[in-house]
């Protein structure tokens, strides 16, 4: 995700975006710019659609903490198909996580 050659744009979407430099695409660690919501309620959320089954290995939450930006908490959701419900992810039973 990172580099931009597995996800392309418009395979990463928000709930909203601060303005066209804090857009959804721009969650990328390495993007020049960052994705902030619009609007600081609980339900703002990322969605990634990686097309085909994938093994995530990590997840990085990083943020502009010192200006009062940053990703406190969040719940990891997935669903395999289109039709299906979203799950939370397996142990967490749908319950905030705090990034490291």
């Amino acid at each position: 995700m990172s580099d931009g050659k597995l996800l392309s744009d418009d395979q990463i979407k928000a709930s909203s975006q601060l303005n066209s430099f804090h857009r959804a695409a721009n969650a990328r660690p390495r993007a020049k710019y960052c994705w902030c919501s619009a609007i600081n309620d609980l339900k703002q959320f990322l969605q990634v659609d990686f097309v085909t089954t994938v093994l995530l290995t990590g997840l990085k939450a990083t943020g502009l903490v010192s200006l009062g930006y940053g990703t406190k908490s969040f719940v990891l959701f997935f669903k395999k198909t289109v039709k299906e419900s979203w799950k939370s992810y397996p142990g967490n039973n749908g319950s905030m996580v705090s990034p490291a």
